[in-house]
Formats: structure tokens, sequence, C-alpha cells
């Protein structure tokens, strides 16, 4: 879950001093939606190479293990 504080909308106003309407108000939002979903994909995308990487290593280890028995 997303959360966006009301700090989050005004910080992210690129015209301070400016009232923001409703549809600036929603592309903050989906801007910052959109910057929370790259930022879990890049996670997500980093442990799938770790958990591929992982796995190359332990058939590694089983056929050495297996070489040397």
């Amino acid at each position: 879950m997303v959360k966006l504080s009301l700090d989050t909308i005004i910080d992210n106003n690129p015209i301070k001093n400016k009232t923001l309407s409703e549809d600036d108000i929603a592309k903050i939002i989906a801007k910052q939606l959109t910057q929370v979903s790259a930022d879990k994909d890049k996670k997500l995308a980093e442990s799938n190479a770790a958990l591929g990487w992982g796995r190359v290593q332990a058939t590694l280890m089983l056929t050495m293990r297996a070489y040397y028995h």
C-alpha cells in the first residue's frame, strides 16, 4: 500500500506558492505512484538476479561434490 501525505504532494508542487488544482494533485500522485512502482520493479529484478545466481552456485557446488566423491 502506498501512502502519500499532504506534505509529499506540496513538496512535489512544481510551482511553489500556487494553489493546487485537482488536476495538479492527480498528476503529482500519478508521478509518485509511478516512482514507487519503478522502485518495486527494480528491487524485484535485483532479488530475482540474486536468486538466479544462488541457484547457479548451488548447482556448481552439487556438481563439484558429485565429481570429487
